[in-house]
């Protein structure tokens, strides 16, 4: 380096040194804790995530059954994330489970899991609410709340035997993205030095100007080990595709751009369709399993059709048909050649795996097929 260079260098850090300071803490934290855990993430290429979904005290007994559905599906890491958690709105970086935190029940699904060959990341959510958006400014914007939730999510951990977690705030402000950033960073740094993964559910986008300024894909995705981008979730007030090939192309076209590595990226797939059905100007909607829409599609019996674009031949079935009542209905889901479809942006963008949401709209006969589906196309 000249000396010119190390003379303008030195200026700009006495003029600034709290902004060089900062951005040097963001280089070192992310530096470290990439160099700690590449090895766990360079023994498989991708990894397949399944959610398990259960709610209340009594959820045991349903979380072991999705948990026997899930196969070894793949040649990467099946991983398998049940929504244990949620964020306080206390406020104080607490969170609390279907269970006592002391309770075995969790050590017990952990040690089931890694029986199986599954390594386990429980999630942890906020609410989605006015609440939740609050709770999370105050949690995320505090130092010593945001520490407090780094520190209980190594202890949960720790406690449980679980091998990395899965953050899942989705609703927020956009003032509170650099605090998620900053929290991401400093958790990043725990669980790395222990080996344990990251990962970090976020909602799509397409622009930045759009919703969900709060996540900064590049900034995150330098602090997690995986990205999962919820490709789902486009048709929610109306009927629709859940989750359209030509709308998920935008998204990942769009994480490209921030020049997010492609290969932390995990491509939602889901799981559930929507069947709305139609009360005057607006629609009330209910998620269902693809043998629940074909059972019902098979009791009203309902023509299914495809709905296809130029960048989608295969196309996503649907149909509608109208019930006892006489209240219109519209159901949209993916099947076995959807899903095939969609998997082939793991080639396609180079992505580092699936997340896919979630095992509760699965029975025995849909599972063994779809995990057959996912070991053919891992």
């Amino acid at each position: 380096m000249d000396q010119e260079r190390v003379i303008s260098m030195s200026k700009n850090i006495s003029k600034y040194p709290v902004l060089v300071l900062l951005g040097l803490l963001v280089i070192v934290l992310c530096s470290a804790s990439s160099e700690a855990f590449s090895s766990k993430r360079s023994d498989s290429h991708r990894i397949f995530l399944q959610y398990l979904q259960a709610y209340g005290p009594d959820s045991y007994s349903d979380y072991r059954k999705q948990l026997s559905l899930v196969t070894d599906s793949t040649n990467g890491i099946t991983a398998v994330s049940p929504n244990w958690y949620h964020l306080n709105n206390s406020a104080d970086g607490t969170f609390t489970g279907p269970w006592e935190l002391s309770s075995g029940n969790y050590n017990q699904l952990v040690a089931v899991a890694h029986h199986r060959g599954f390594e386990v990341l429980p999630l942890i959510a906020a609410d989605w609410d006015d609440t939740g958006k609050m709770t999370l400014y105050n949690v995320l914007s505090q130092k010593t709340s945001r520490l407090n939730l780094v520190n209980q999510i190594v202890g949960m951990i720790t406690s449980s035997g679980a091998d990395g977690v899965v953050i899942d705030f989705e609703y927020m402000s956009g003032s509170t993205g650099p605090f998620l950033t900053q929290f991401m960073l400093e958790l990043s740094s725990e669980l790395h030095a222990r080996d344990k993964l990251l990962v970090e559910a976020v909602p799509s986008r397409t622009s930045t100007s759009r919703s969900y300024t709060a996540f900064d894909y590049q900034s995150l995705s330098l602090a997690v080990d995986y990205l999962a981008i919820m490709t789902y979730d486009y048709s929610t007030s109306e009927p629709g595709p859940i989750a359209p090939p030509d709308w998920i192309k935008r998204v990942l076209d769009y994480a490209r751009a921030q020049h997010v590595a492609m290969d932390k990226v995990l491509l939602g797939l889901p799981y559930y369709g929507r069947d709305w059905a139609s009360t005057g100007p607006t629609y009330e909607a209910h998620a269902l399993g693809l043998a629940q829409a074909l059972s019902r599609s098979a009791e009203y019996s309902a023509s299914i059709e495809r709905e296809t674009t130029q960048a989608d031949l295969v196309g996503i079935p649907h149909y509608s048909y109208q019930d006892e009542s006489g209240t219109q209905h519209f159901v949209y889901y993916d099947d076995y050649d959807s899903w095939r479809a969609k998997l082939g942006f793991l080639d396609e963008y180079n992505l580092g795996g699936v997340h896919c949401w979630s095992v509760m709209w699965l029975n025995d006969n849909t599972a063994r097929s779809l995990f057959s589906l996912l070991r053919e196309l891992s």
